[in-house]
């Protein structure tokens, strides 16, 4: 439970921590003690994160970094370690950090700079921490078990999707050129009108533009629809094994403990 906590933890101070109203100036305060010899970093970002923020990642990161350690130190053999790829998600999401860390309080100030565009780069990684709740919500590994079920019913999807966004969108190239300058530009319209999005960033304008958005449109939810009904049987399938393995755990639980009463009766 309390793993789950620091996740969600971890996670809404990521969040958060984008919110201009929970970034402050570096040049005062707790960042001006941080940062007291490396004020180049000041004026290259001289907006960071509150404090309270970074104190609860520096938690986290030490919760974290404890439960991988001790995962591993524990686990009988290194080689069923290895195979988790569960952990190599955790170890990525907490490498950003330390990286982060070394860079901007170890580093010279010069180097730090020339460093910290690539480590904002990585700070992408740290969402990966929400992967971590697969290991304590069953509906999670439910969804992943179905993904991997679907993968094939997927990739076909994929590939009519790709056939008929280059289809479409050579068609309303030709058809409205003024309004669509290449192919790629209709391709990503295609997309968007396959999957009823519609974005309306880009319309067509004349009647046969409109015609060729209707038949993309119908053959875009024909596409999908074949596909989802596969989706959602998996998905079923693997639920009610999940609801069954629940109820086989609690019955066992249940005999496990009406066997321990009878046997303490009968022993007095």
């Amino acid at each position: 439970m309390a793993a789950v906590v620091f996740v969600i933890l971890s996670v809404l101070s990521f969040i958060v921590a984008t919110h201009p109203a929970c970034r402050v100036q570096r040049n005062h305060g707790f960042w001006k003690r941080l940062h007291s010899n490396n004020t180049e970093l000041w004026d290259m970002y001289p907006i960071a994160p509150h404090p309270a923020l970074i104190i609860i990642d520096f938690i986290c990161l030490a919760f974290f970094s404890c439960d991988l350690f001790f995962r591993f130190i524990t686990c009988p053999e290194w080689k069923n370690f290895a195979k988790n790829s569960l952990n190599y998600v955790d170890f990525v999401a907490i490498l950003p950090d330390y990286i982060d860390i070394i860079v901007v309080y170890t580093v010279e100030a010069n180097v730090a700079l020339e460093t910290m565009h690539y480590v904002n780069l990585l700070r992408i990684f740290r969402a990966l921490r929400i992967f971590r709740l697969v290991r304590y919500v069953p509906g999670l590994w439910i969804m992943l078990y179905t993904f991997k079920a679907s993968f094939w019913d997927l990739l076909l999807m994929i590939c009519f999707m790709n056939v008929g966004m280059i289809m479409f969108a050579t068609f309303i190239y030709y058809a409205e050129e003024e309004n669509f300058h290449h192919i790629l530009i209709g391709m990503w319209w295609a997309l968007i009108t396959m999957t009823t999005v519609g974005y309306g960033d880009m319309i067509p304008t004349s009647s046969v533009g409109k015609l060729i958005g209707s038949v993309c449109a119908i053959a875009g939810v024909l596409m999908v629809g074949f596909t989802v009904p596969i989706i959602v049987n998996h998905f079923s399938m693997y639920y009610k094994h999940m609801q069954s393995m629940q109820a086989a755990r609690k019955r066992d639980e249940r005999a496990k403990k009406e066997m321990d009463r009878v046997t303490k009766l009968t022993q007095e």
